[in-house]
């Protein structure tokens, strides 16, 4: 069976299709694969709402009935606290792996 072509079902598999090569390179390179995931998580999440195409975007736009631009200008505070995250847990990795670390006692 076949997925449709839009919406989130699309979007997850065509994500997951994309990324199946990659888990075996993490492991050459000695990258944490939980690790790699929460980036790969977090930068998706900022994809979504990066300007011009950012699906969460027009979905801002039409529930608050505002234009593009006014809903860009209204997520450009957030997109900035987004990188600095995405800056912190990708050089950081104790900060994202303490849970994991601590539950599955790696």
């Amino acid at each position: 069976m076949r997925a449709p072509t839009g919406g989130w079902p699309g979007a997850t598999i065509s994500n997951a299709k994309g990324t199946e090569g990659i888990p075996p390179a993490l492991g050459q390179m000695g990258v944490d694969p939980v690790h790699f995931s929460i980036i790969f998580t977090h930068n998706m999440e900022i994809g979504l709402v990066h300007p011009p195409v950012g699906l969460n975007l027009f979905v801002l736009s039409s529930v608050a009935v505002a234009p593009m631009g006014e809903a860009i200008r209204g997520i450009l505070p957030f997109l900035v606290i987004l990188l600095i995250v995405l800056a912190i847990i990708t050089y950081a990795p104790v900060l994202t792996l303490w849970l994991p670390d601590a539950i599955f006692g790696r």
